[in-house]
């Protein structure tokens, strides 16, 4: 691109060029990122697992192997296409290494080494070598908060500061005016549109670029405008392609952010006197280096938190005194910055922090306790950028008197120490077991998001969740609805619309539903009771509390309900009844059982009912009523271990069960019994013909499992 003869005032910037070296440097780094974050994957892949990512997995998984969707149905939500990018990235991954989760976030560690080729590249092109290496290296370091996100497969505000470093560095070349050409401003233009279709917060620094160039230069010519307008347009056509089909949904959640809608977020109303002192002095700081509250201990926070964040604002506030001289300067009408070569980027950058403090304070978002991670991810993008001008900072401290030299290593010592330290503490800190990356908890999460995506045509939703043509999928999807229903509860307590959102769904599809609102409900109990005991919550969590408890109740109520009008309807009386087993093994629980699924493969349905190896284990229903049973169905595991399922008892009373073992069981008068040798098949029948509201199956095994994939309790006619 050949810059513009006529340039009518001297650049403030100018751009270096990347040699051998720098590749040699930049590759040297970013061999030891992706080992450091490989070796993260392998020895200590839950600490870096986030719920979301089910869907993704999910989804890569039927891009190679079906059900195949159309394509936009693979995005998350309706405002940010950058789901789609990053599915479609780990497809190649699951090809060449396996299905698993760690195979999918390798994309997300590969995605990353590029975001920080960018940062590289930005840093050595705009300040200089030393700038580039320190700020390559702080991304390696951390912060916590950076690394934990990129090591997660979302296509959201994280992955969204490639773009935005994409953007900045094309921007560069238009102030240094090397590509202040038609060519320059389209392609700006078409990195900032393709950037918000990827991901609305890269808007910010769209608005940076033209706040900075305001201030820096004079107003752009008419022809350059409508270059990057051009240019845009072209990037956002996945944008409108999207939207056109979904009545432009995507505007939608911008709308609710700053005020002119209603989001399902539950966001605390606070003035911004009150948002601005929490944002700067507990928001920001506690997101970067503690974003989850069990990772760090009080006492070694506050060793990190000194040695962390004493030179990171020192290192800033010399950029914002350059970026403050660099304006003097400029509204003078000087030709030169005072600050030297670079001075115009440190510029660009504090007005990108400025936008984000305005954006922020001047929206709906609040960060709460009981979020955390959720939350913080909108601080990302300000987390990765403003390392540049604090690496430029530390560049000119390095470059100054040996006096300076010194105090700059020893910052930047301390900083580099406390960011990895922090990051090792994140990645090593000890979870409950739990397995991730499985086939219904990828439904489970769709069904969230199906959620989103039609709020307000909840029925619709539920269609969507049932194209899946598998029962245990669309089960496990309904259940997501249920979740996300209960969300937006959260924010308003409005019941009553709840509940018509679930009095609109066919009756068969509210149990789990109401199911799925019940577990989300007492996650989110869980969670928000643990951050009442453990000190930072106050009157807005326990009146949360309150509230999420009424849910609880309420929720129960209907469940209740909704069994009773089912059973009235069908013929299974044992369908979503209350259930219980001796004990559970794996998660599975009893409930499993009655879920209407009959699929005996655990592994592909997760939908059997399994206890511990027990003495004389057992499985019960509680049908609510006593009633005329005419048969029982028993639907054995198919999956493996079908032979356990044989020398049981099939037990009948009208009052619950006073009886642990058989042999006691057997004697009560009160009790019918009906013994069954052989192996259960699917499904085995037993015929009944009496009365009665409890049904228990019981193996006569002294120490042995019991597994259900389903129980049908049918009723004489």
């Amino acid at each position: 691109m050949k810059p513009v003869a006529d340039h009518p005032r001297p650049p403030f910037l100018s751009m270096g060029r990347m040699d051998r070296l720098d590749a040699l440097l930049l590759g040297g780094i970013v061999l030891v990122f992706l080992a450091t974050r490989f070796a993260w994957l392998y020895w200590a892949l839950p600490t870096c697992v986030y719920w979301e990512e089910s869907f993704r997995w999910l989804s890569a998984r039927e891009i190679l192997h079906g059900p195949h969707r159309p394509l936009f149905d693979f995005q998350a939500d309706h405002y940010q296409g950058g789901s789609l990018v990053m599915i479609f990235t780990s497809v190649l991954p699951f090809h060449l290494f396996g299905e698993t989760g760690a195979a999918m976030k390798i994309a997300a560690a590969v995605y990353s080494s590029v975001v920080l080729g960018g940062l590289y590249t930005l840093g050595r092109t705009g300040f200089g070598r030393a700038c580039g290496v320190c700020a390559a290296l702080a991304y390696v370091a951390g912060p916590p908060l950076v690394a934990f996100w990129g090591l997660v497969v979302m296509g959201s505000h994280g992955e969204s500061v490639l773009f935005s470093l994409a953007e900045l560095f094309v921007f560069f070349g238009i102030l240094s005016g090397h590509w202040r050409t038609p060519a320059g401003w389209s392609a700006f233009g078409f990195v900032a549109g393709v950037g918000l279709w990827f991901c609305y917060t890269s808007g910010l620094t769209l608005v940076s670029c033209g706040v900075a160039w305001l201030l820096l230069e004079r107003r752009p010519r008419a022809s350059e405008i409508s270059s990057a307008v051009a240019g845009g347009l072209v990037g956002m056509i996945p944008w409108f392609i999207y939207n056109a089909t979904h009545e432009f949904a995507g505007v939608t959640r911008i709308l609710e952010v700053f005020g002119l809608g209603d989001p399902i977020d539950a966001w605390e109303s606070k003035s911004i006197v009150e948002k601005a002192p929490q944002l700067l002095l507990h928001d920001l700081p506690t997101s970067l280096l503690r974003p989850f509250e069990n990772a760090i201990d009080d006492r070694s926070m506050s060793v990190l938190a000194a040695a962390f964040f004493t030179p990171l604002i020192i290192a800033l506030a010399f950029s914002v005194c350059r970026a403050a001289a660099t304006l003097r300067s400029r509204l003078a009408g000087r030709q030169h910055s005072p600050g030297g070569t670079g001075a115009a980027g440190d510029f660009v950058f504090v007005v990108h922090g400025l936008v984000f403090l305005t954006a922020l304070l001047g929206s709906r978002f609040t960060v709460t306790a009981d979020q955390g991670i959720i939350s913080y991810r909108l601080f990302l993008q300000p987390a990765v950028l403003m390392l540049l001008p604090a690496a430029n900072s530390v560049a000119r401290g390095f470059a100054a008197g040996s006096r300076s030299r010194s105090l700059t290593a020893l910052g930047l010592s301390a900083y580099l120490l406390a960011s990895s330290t922090a990051t090792f503490l994140l990645a090593t800190r000890e979870l409950p077991a739990q397995e991730h990356f499985q086939i219904n908890s990828g439904h489970l999460v769709r069904g969230v998001l199906l959620h989103r995506k039609h709020e307000q045509d909840v029925e619709r939703a539920a269609v969507a969740a049932r194209d899946s043509g598998v029962a245990s999928w669309t089960y496990h999807a309904l259940r997501g609805i249920g979740w996300g229903l209960a969300f937006r509860y959260e924010k308003d307590g409005d019941f009553a619309t709840m509940r018509s959102h679930i009095e609109s769904l066919p009756l068969v599809d509210r149990v789990p539903v109401v199911q799925g609102a019940i577990w989300s409900t007492g996650q989110r109990i869980g969670q928000v009771r643990d951050v009442i005991d453990s000190g930072p919550g106050g009157e807005r969590e326990r009146h949360l509390l309150e509230r999420l408890e009424r849910l609880d109740d309420l929720l129960e109520q209907e469940l209740v309900s909704v069994r009773l009008r089912l059973r009235a309807e069908t013929s299974n009386m044992a369908l979503a009844a209350v259930t219980s087993q001796s004990s559970s093994a794996f998660d599975m629980g009893a409930d499993r059982a009655v879920d209407g699924i009959t699929d005996g493969d655990h592994h592909a349905a997760e939908s059997v009912s399994h206890t511990e190896k027990d003495h004389q284990a057992w499985w019960q229903v509680d049908l609510g009523a006593v009633v005329d049973i005419d048969r029982i169905e028993i639907f054995n595991r198919t999956d493996c271990c079908s032979d356990r399922l044989r020398d049981y008892y099939v037990f009948i009373s009208s009052t619950p069960f006073e009886h642990r073992t058989v042999e006691e069981t057997v004697r009560d008068p009160n009790v019918f019994a009906s013994f069954q040798q052989e192996q259960a098949q699917s499904p085995t029948t037993v015929a009944i013909g009496r009365r009665g509201r409890f049904v228990r199956i019981q193996l006569t095994a002294e120490e042995q499992f019991l597994a259900l994939a389903e129980v049908r309790v049918i009723p004489a006619r």
